[in-house]
């Protein structure tokens, strides 16, 4: 409990300087939900083009990106930072102040790295989630909103543990940026169905860099589709297991990678 408080305390810092300049906050959001605004716009108008992508029509999948969008909001607000500095603290050493403090250093750095920048991605998506549902007449029980709070979060750790997979490189080869590109690339194949692509890509997106599993196969449930091209149905529900799975794999990664870290001595 001690160090849950710990790691509250800097998410608070966080929080409060956000509110402290709220007229930067406030104008950088605006200008986040402007740009993330003019995409959906895009998808909706090309698709709208068209009538459907792959079966799918303009509300579902501005569904894909909401769900994309929202989840890497969540993962990026504690792992943003945490990823884009570590190669910068190993060439500097000021990874050693992290490591030699008496708690966990990728909570740590989660923590006290903590982007509340991300507040503009979440309001957005869930308010287009919202609205796509209520267009495509989704009516949700209790069943489906826990299920749907789940799949979220379980989005979310996949996100950030890709994140992190592809983050852990630095420490043995220090400048991993090409590394780094592939979590970016990779988002954005889920931003339409996988379906609409070779049946190798969408076996990368699902077994080896699994992000359908953000959006792509839960939605089959919460829109009634059966669009599962050659994998089994039961994907749709396995999401959150996914997650957890995943980040677990990822975290021990994180571990084998500190195990490995040398001081710069600077």
């Amino acid at each position: 409990m001690y160090y849950l408080r710990l790691y509250w305390e800097f998410i608070k810092i966080s929080l409060k300087t956000m509110v402290e300049y709220r007229a930067e906050t406030l104008a950088m959001g605006i200008a986040q939900i402007f740009g993330y605004l003019a995409n959906f716009i895009v998808v909706a108008v090309m698709v709208s083009k068209f009538q459907t992508m792959g079966g799918w029509n303009a509300y579902e999948i501005m569904l894909l990106y909401a769900f994309n969008l929202l989840s890497y909001a969540l993962s990026s607000m504690f792992l943003y930072r945490t990823c884009n500095n570590l190669a910068g603290q190993i060439r500097t050493g000021e990874l050693d102040s992290v490591i030699t403090k008496p708690t966990n250093p990728l909570a740590y750095l989660c923590t006290s790295g903590f982007v509340t920048g991300y507040w503009a991605h979440i309001i957005l998506s869930v308010c287009l989630m919202c609205f796509c549902f209520i267009k495509l007449g989704v009516v949700f029980t209790v069943s489906k909103t826990v299920l749907l709070i789940l799949v979220i979060l379980g989005g979310a750790l996949i996100q950030g543990a890709l994140n992190l997979i592809t983050t852990v490189p630095a420490f043995w080869f220090v400048k991993s940026n090409a590394i780094r590109e592939i979590p970016w690339t990779a988002r954005s194949f889920i931003e339409y169905p996988i379906t609409i692509y070779h049946k190798a890509v969408q076996f990368l997106l699902t077994f080896v860099v699994p992000y359908a599993f953000i959006s792509f196969f839960p939605l089959q449930y919460f829109l009634g589709k059966n669009d599962f091209s050659f994998f089994h149905p039961a994907f749709q529900f396995l999401t959150p297991a996914v997650g957890i799975v995943l980040f677990f794999l990822a975290y021990r990664f994180w571990l084998c990678g500190l195990k490995h870290y040398n001081s710069s001595g600077s």
